[in-house]
């Protein structure tokens, strides 16, 4: 944004009688051009022109202080009118003075106005300068201004500053009431476009192509052209040089649509010339409703104003519909209607009264039960539930009266209707009973579970509805099952047994598991040794393995899972080893026994599994050798592991089965099973693939 010292020096160029008049507003001077020496009075900042819209005008107002000031246009300032006091015993009086210096320079009046004597001079300690916003006050002259440069009242608080001194003179932006406008080239269309002009002086320069023979010629973009040079009364001559716009000549301009007064069949491009001799008014009998769109599209391709295209040939005006209640309101025809011919409907009326015109041949009807929307109203009880419900009835007129019971004491009380009743007793200002009369008999009894061993248990139930539920665990791994074995859920059981079916009831809809608190189990957790206890959740040293780790029937050569094993859990829980011939059940005396297998005619199974096979879904892979139908017992097997070793007799048929964790078998992808002769010491791997 230019400053607005920049802004004051924009020299104006006004046309009158034939001489040109300059001011500068910077220098404070008024020049005639051609008498450089001027009139020789200075001008006061308080009278700067403003910068307002639309065009220059003759000279106006321009003291912020006068009653016919005006702000809207930028001009060479000119006479004001004022209105002052006019007794100079009040401080009132002396801002005359600054009146009568403008009016010497440009001219103007005073106007008496007693009315603004308010202040009578010689009263001291008092502010009489009216430049101040304490003036009249027992006080000093305290000064206030507006410090934004874009308004003329910020000229005012310069000389404020000038006169006072800047330390005495307080910024009140809210003084600042009338902005400055900037004025310069405003279109968009001009060559010199002044993007921080806001008001267009009508200094626009054009360089457009304004003959309509050449293809580089646009109607609106000259009509806009037109528009502007009439706003700022300048001729077109003056704002626009088309010099080396218009470069293709138009061979044949001419109007082209056939049917025209002026059809020219050797025009190469329509001009907007075509003349019509046509009805285009709908009102009239001879209107042409296709021609009406030909010239009408015509006019706006063309930018024409459509009355300049047409002779009209419209001659007799056509009945207007007016009646709101035709589908066809505001149309030069007969009134069009909807109407409904069903009396029990309220548009049966409309019919009744269209009917009698379409016969005298005023108006047009369609007949169509479509057209049937409102019923027609008649009063009753139009509820269902009632008893004297009355058929055909479409407002309520509260006469419905019921036969119910609405006491919940008894037996016959129907909630929903009691819901009814009492809804619309409210809807019609009536108490309840008004609208029914009691059918209440039977007193009810209470009902509720009355079977002391259920959670729900209530000792004032009179009836028992089959509403028991019952705490039950069924899972001897907790503590709730109760004692010996089965114990008190035993005998829960049997009761809950006997209500099911006594209610008919399922027995899984009447439990609610109490199983919570699980019995703690210790034992050998290694499922490699014949004491393995599945559920056993502590280790307590007690693992006692069957194996043949050393001797004449050793093989050596073998793989040696089971040592590796045995080695591995004696040093986790701190035991030596020692094989035993006979059974151990227990390990004691911080040992691991080993049962000894080395025997004629024993011999070692070792099952080995392909990286394939642990390649699976499951957390884990586990082994089963059954022999003549007999189960081995399985061995689990799990990543990184891979082998199992398993004692077996010399010659027996075997089989091997692969199941995963969940105890099923786990299918692979070309084979379930293996089967086979198991002759001496064997390694046998397993190929899943």
């Amino acid at each position: 944004m230019k400053t607005l010292m920049t802004k004051l020096i924009l020299t104006v160029l006004l046309i009158s009688c034939g001489n040109s008049h300059l001011f500068d507003p910077e220098q404070e001077t008024d020049v005639q051009a051609g008498n450089a020496s001027g009139n020789g009075v200075t001008t006061t900042t308080n009278i700067l022109p403003p910068f307002g819209g639309g065009t220059v005008d003759a000279k106006l107002c321009q003291h912020l202080d006068a009653v016919d000031f005006d702000s809207s246009q930028l001009t060479e300032p000119g006479p004001c009118t004022f209105t002052a006091c006019n007794d100079n015993t009040f401080a009132e009086f002396d801002v005359r003075e600054d009146f009568q210096n403008y009016i010497d320079k440009h001219g103007g009046k005073i106007l008496d106005d007693p009315g603004a004597c308010q202040t009578k001079k010689g009263q001291e300690g008092y502010c009489y300068d009216m430049d101040a916003y304490n003036f009249g006050a027992y006080e000093s002259c305290l000064y206030s201004g507006c410090s934004q440069e874009g308004f003329y009242e910020y000229i005012k608080y310069q000389e404020l500053i000038a006169k006072h001194g800047e330390e005495n003179v307080e910024k009140d932006d809210s003084l600042c009431q009338t902005p400055i406008h900037y004025p310069g080239c405003t279109s968009i269309l001009a060559n010199n476009l002044d993007l921080e002009a806001d008001v267009d002086d009508g200094s626009c320069k054009f360089s457009l192509c304004d003959d309509e023979s050449y293809e580089e010629y646009d109607a609106g973009t000259i009509a806009a052209l037109v528009l502007y040079a009439n706003e700022h009364e300048l001729n077109l001559e003056e704002i626009n040089n088309s010099a080396g716009q218009c470069v293709t000549k138009i061979n044949t301009p001419g109007c082209m649509v056939e049917g025209t007064l002026n059809y020219n069949s050797e025009a190469t491009i329509d001009n907007g010339t075509c003349k019509w001799s046509a009805c285009i008014d709908e009102s009239y009998e001879e209107y042409d409703s296709a021609l009406a769109i030909l010239i009408e599209n015509y006019a706006q391709t063309h930018s024409v104003d459509i009355s300049g295209i047409v002779i009209s040939t419209c001659n007799t005006l056509k009945k207007k519909c007016d009646d709101e209640r035709a589908t066809n309101t505001g149309a030069f025809e007969l009134c069009h209607y909807n109407v409904c011919d069903n009396s029990d409907y309220q548009e049966y009326q409309l019919y009744l009264e269209v009917k009698e015109y379409v016969e005298n041949g005023s108006a047009t009807m369609t007949v169509s039960e479509d057209f049937c929307h409102l019923p027609t109203i008649k009063p009753g009880c139009t509820k269902d539930s009632a008893e004297n419900t009355t058929i055909g009835a479409n407002q309520e007129n509260g006469t419905c009266r019921w036969k119910a019971c609405l006491d919940s004491n008894y037996s016959e009380f129907n909630a929903s209707l009691d819901a009814e009743i009492r809804a619309y007793a409210l809807v019609f200002g009536e108490d309840v009973s008004t609208y029914y009369e009691s059918t209440c008999s039977t007193l009810n009894v209470k009902k509720g579970c009355k079977n002391d061993k259920a959670v729900n248990y209530d000792s004032t139930v009179e009836v028992d509805d089959g509403t028991c539920v019952f705490k039950l665990c069924t899972d001897c791994k907790y503590k709730e099952f109760g004692p010996n074995g089965q114990g008190a859920a035993y005998e829960l059981t049997k009761i809950i047994a006997q209500y099911a079916t006594t209610h008919e009831k399922s027995f899984s809809s009447l439990v609610v598991n109490s199983c919570q608190t699980p019995i703690g189990a210790v034992g050998c957790t290694d499922p490699y040794a014949k004491n393995y206890r599945g559920n056993a959740w502590s280790e307590n040293k007690s693992c006692v393995y069957k194996a043949c780790l050393s001797g004449s029937n050793y093989s050596s050569g073998q793989s040696n899972l089971m040592t590796d094993i045995i080695n591995a859990y004696a040093t986790e829980h701190s035991l030596s080893i020692t094989e035993v011939s006979n059974s151990v059940l227990n390990s004691s005396n911080g040992k691991v026994y080993v049962e000894r297998t080395c025997h004629e005619g024993a011999r070692k199974l070792v099952v080995k599994l392909s990286s394939e096979c642990l390649n699976n879904p499951y957390n884990s892979v586990y082994i089963k050798v059954m022999r003549a139908g007999e189960q081995n017992h399985s061995r689990p097997l799990t990543t990184p592991q891979s082998t199992a070793v398993y004692d077996v007799t010399n010659g027996q048929s075997y089989s091997i089965e692969l199941i995963n964790g969940g105890s099923s078998v786990y299918h692979f992808s070309n084979s379930l099973s293996i089967s086979g002769s198991i002759s001496g010491d064997t390694i046998h791997e397993v190929q899943c693939n």
